[in-house]
């Protein structure tokens, strides 16, 4: 409910770009089932094209988090050595 001079923008609903999201990495996934032969240090096998960008982009996703978390770690300490 709006009242005068509320000029408040009402939240923007979410559902339904995850949703388009979704669709799209289906659509990915299905256009992109072909097998591809994988070789990591000492192990290799083959599995869908898919599957190997999704995992591989999970990891560099979870790395960068994991890297950013430490840089804000070391900046908040070096951040309350200061005070």
């Amino acid at each position: 409910m709006l009242l005068a001079g509320d000029t408040t923008p009402a939240p923007a609903p979410y559902g339904s770009g995850s949703a388009v999201l979704f669709v799209v990495l289906i659509v990915f996934m299905l256009q992109n089932a072909g097998n591809v032969q994988i070789t990591f240090l000492w192990m290799s096998g083959s599995l869908p094209l898919a599957l190997a960008l999704l995992t591989a982009a999970i990891g560099a996703a979870i790395l960068t988090m994991g890297v950013g978390t430490a840089r804000i770690i070391q900046l908040r300490r070096l951040n309350s050595g200061r005070r």
